[in-house]
């Protein structure tokens, strides 16, 4: 069975990542800028930008989730985040999708094994760490 850990790692924060890059990209940032912000090399970045990574799973149509993202990028934009800050306020909004069982579904389609109606992993363990996506966020 595939852990939440491993969607995490393969299909969420890439999914944010790609989020963050194209609403840097889209306030002016450039590629090298992006990268060195976020702390990724600037060929992720164009990756992130062709779709080439971050595409396989779509969260868009949870608000909550794009007004993290955006928030976090306005952040980023005005200079307010360090590497560590984003990397912890990315961790934090991955933790509350999983807490939130967005991606439940998609996970049972990815492995067979799970029962998105049995399973209560993410929300029991992920709950903690997913409250801290809106106190970083809120952080001046």
């Amino acid at each position: 069975m595939k852990t939440p850990y491993e969607l995490a790692y393969r299909y969420v924060i890439p999914y944010i990542q790609r989020k963050l890059v194209l609403s840097l990209r889209g306030r002016g940032l450039s590629n090298t800028e992006i990268a060195r912000r976020l702390g990724i090399t600037p060929s992720a970045v164009t990756r992130y930008l062709k779709g080439e990574r971050g595409a396989a799973i779509d969260l868009s149509n949870f608000g909550d989730i794009k007004e993290m993202i955006e928030a976090l990028a306005e952040k980023i934009t005005k200079g307010t985040a360090s590497t560590y800050e984003v990397l912890a306020a990315t961790t934090a909004i991955t933790a509350y999708a999983l807490s939130r069982k967005y991606l439940c579904n998609y996970h049972a389609l990815i492995d067979e094994e799970v029962d998105p109606h049995k399973c209560g992993v993410c929300p029991q363990v992920l709950a903690p760490a997913a409250s801290l996506a809106h106190e970083l966020l809120n952080k001046p």
